[in-house]
């Protein structure tokens, strides 16, 4: 398998096929690509929010006498984001309003306690950082729902057992109520997800000070971007073995950047890691390249070693402050890089790949676990 082994034939041979067929691209392709980046530094980073390209969603707008799909928040943040993504489009597409509930959620600050039992709660990790996704939990219509028992807990096998459900790339679908006709899967979760996930205010522009001021990269520059993925990723049997070394991303970035003709010496190569450890070794192997991150300087204690779900209860509020605000600042960062070098069994990857603009090119989107042959369409989705 390509990641046990640097020198791997087969994975080398595809990135560098991969590499060249990107090179083909036209000149008019690479300049609307180039618009679609800055359009989306706008949409995240702008003054103001863009109505127009990203309108609000009509949460209200369903049958008063409905059944309420109550979506749970469970995982990690951008696992739990994916379901509330494709749940939402099913309640849309069966004209249902929803909620999003955090009853039983690791993130939920009641985890610990267990005090985070009831479907309702007036506090949630989803309502200390996002804006309202779906009816709030304080609507009278709501309540009076939950109370009557019109409602019904989704669960997420029902949005990833077929290619409907997961809004797959070759599908056709129609959801006229948001404005969405014969759209295949990829476009309309492309579009749907900046209409849905946003940072309040205060989170948006801390994460967008952060990236532009203080590391100082935006949606003009052209930069490399790693998703370097650690932690509890390391001790789940079925990856254990896939965690591809720091060489891995060295290499992958050589062969981009030299069909490019880019030295990599002459850009940025921001890393988005819950490990921060891995800087120090990324600049052992290559110190004339320009490495930056959000991570602290010398390291920082949540992300010394890796994200583990379970130790986030364990947390401070200032310490879940810290990390979250980080991930923020990594996703922004990758969505908004040219090039994405990272791997596919993380949620980072799908979350970040549907930000991303509608043209994006697939090579420059390297998954290092798949270069052995696997299909990317099937984990992307």
């Amino acid at each position: 398998f390509f990641l046990n082994s640097v020198s791997n034939v087969q994975g080398r041979r595809r990135l560098q096929q991969q590499a060249e067929e990107h090179t083909q691209s036209t000149d008019a392709s690479i300049k609307l690509l180039h618009e679609e980046y800055q359009a989306l530094g706008e949409h995240l980073c702008g003054a103001n929010d863009d109505d127009t390209t990203y309108p609000q969603l009509p949460y209200h707008d369903c049958h008063p006498n409905s059944t309420i799909d109550v979506i749970p928040f469970f995982g990690g943040m951008t696992n739990g984001l994916k379901f509330i993504l494709l749940g939402s489009l099913v309640s849309f597409q069966r004209n249902r309003c929803f909620i999003i509930t955090e009853q039983g959620s690791h993130l939920h600050p009641g985890f610990k306690d267990g005090t985070n039992t009831e479907i309702l709660s007036n506090t949630g990790f989803n309502q200390e950082y996002f804006a309202t996704i779906g009816l709030p939990h304080d609507d009278p219509y709501v309540q009076s729902a939950i109370e009557k028992g019109h409602y019904r807990i989704r669960k997420w096998e029902e949005y990833w057992y077929d290619g409907w459900s997961r809004k797959m790339k070759f599908l056709k679908f129609d959801t006229p109520k948001l404005g969405y006709e014969n759209v295949d899967g990829h476009s309309l979760k492309r579009n749907y997800i900046h209409r849905l996930w946003r940072l309040k205010p205060e989170y948006k522009q801390e994460t967008c000070t952060t990236l532009r001021e203080k590391i100082r990269i935006d949606e003009n520059e052209f930069y490399v971007a790693y998703s370097v993925r650690r932690g509890d990723k390391n001790s789940e049997g079925r990856l254990g073995n896939f965690l591809p070394p720091m060489e891995l991303y060295i290499n992958a970035t050589q062969v981009i950047l030299d069909h490019k003709q880019v030295p990599p010496t002459t850009i940025k190569i921001f890393v988005a890691t819950d490990d921060c450890t891995v800087l120090s070794e990324l600049r052992q192997n290559r110190p004339t390249w320009n490495f930056v991150s959000a991570c602290k300087e010398g390291g920082s204690g949540n992300d010394d070693n890796g994200y583990h779900i379970n130790h986030v209860q364990h947390w401070s509020g200032e310490q879940r402050d810290e990390h979250f605000t980080k991930f923020f600042v990594e996703l922004y960062a990758l969505a908004l890089s040219p090039i994405f070098i990272g791997v596919s069994y993380t949620n980072v990857a799908w979350w970040v790949y549907f930000m991303k603009p509608t043209h994006i090119n697939d090579k420059d989107f390297v998954l290092l676990d798949l270069l052995a042959g696997n299909n990317k369409n099937e984990v992307l989705r």
